[in-house]
């Protein structure tokens, strides 16, 4: 696990998210677990809400392969 200590734990939760591109609710927690960021799953909220990353319906998470029950969520932030 390579993080630059030179980013903040939110960009360095995003450049994760940029690079998994899709990751579910329990992925991030775990993220933040590991990279002892509590707020994890409170930073995705807030870039839900700033239009960086987007929820996927039911159908969608199925068809990318997610069986689990959290929410999953695509990483869009580049594509604005």
């Amino acid at each position: 696990m390579t993080n630059d200590l030179f980013l903040s734990k939110k960009d360095q939760l995003a450049k994760w998210m940029k690079g998994i591109h899709y990751f579910a609710t329990h992925e991030v927690i775990e993220w933040g677990t590991k990279n002892f960021y509590n707020r994890a799953a409170q930073t995705k909220g807030d870039m839900r809400i700033s239009g960086l990353i987007r929820k996927l319906d039911d159908d969608e998470k199925i068809f990318r392969g997610f069986k689990c029950k959290d929410e999953v969520y695509e990483w869009i932030g580049d594509n604005k």
